[in-house]
């Protein structure tokens, strides 16, 4: 579909703000603290070659986690430190969510409408201040979810399912937008309902603060960091 100029420009615009806001969180200095801190430990240890549910438990979809051990790789492999590239990842994929809620919105309502949305979503805190403590799980669910209702919107059926899988297996409630064909309209809202569905679920998950002891053992190198 093409854009006209002024559609460039307010992406432009918007990718800017996107950017400037992210880049605002601190990714050396946040302590290890609310659950987020179980899943830098999961992910540690499936860098290292651990099996969820058999070498450890959790009752969640595990796509997070794998995510969090491919970052954690990386950044071995490049000689950066892990837990930073565990967290620069996190605030780019949180980055790449908002960028997606720009686009449902506009298409939903115009340029304005693009961003009022931009503007809500930006205003939810945690949606940044918690990928730069590390793994978020939920946060892979917006952005695949949302991206399955874009691609159901334009019709590429085989990305829309992929995208809509893929959501399901970092939380359960993320594969309804890309499960069945729908109208362009449709798609666009069940796109939205998904942003507020991920927003909601990780806002009643994370508001409550856990004890700021970590599980992490002796051996992990996130262990300094508290």
């Amino acid at each position: 579909m093409p854009f006209s100029t002024a559609s460039r420009r307010a992406g432009l615009v918007a990718l800017a703000i996107v950017a400037l806001h992210f880049a605002s969180f601190d990714l050396w200095g946040q302590p290890i603290v609310t659950d987020v801190r179980y899943f830098l430990y999961y992910a540690w240890q499936v860098s290292e070659g651990a099996v969820p549910h058999l070498d450890f438990f959790e009752n969640k979809p595990q796509l997070s986690v794998f995510l969090g051990a491919g970052l954690y790789r990386l950044g071995a492999l490049t000689g950066m430190d892990p837990l930073i590239a565990i967290r620069a990842g996190q605030l780019g994929l949180a980055a790449l969510a908002a960028g997606l809620g720009f686009v449902v919105f506009r298409r939903l309502g115009g340029v304005a409408s693009g961003f009022v949305g931009l503007a809500a979503t930006l205003s939810f805190g945690l949606l940044g201040a918690l990928p730069a403590v590390g793994v978020l799980p939920k946060l892979a669910m917006i952005v695949l979810g949302t991206a399955s209702a874009l691609l159901v919107h334009d019709r590429r059926w085989l990305w829309a399912g992929l995208a809509g899988g893929l959501a399901f297996f970092d939380w359960q409630m993320g594969g309804p937008p890309g499960s069945r064909r729908r109208s362009r309209r449709g798609s666009q809202r069940a796109g939205a309902r998904a942003r507020c569905s991920g927003c909601v679920a990780v806002a009643r998950s994370r508001s409550r603060r856990l004890r700021s002891t970590t599980p992490l053992g002796a051996r992990s190198p996130l262990r300094s960091i508290r």
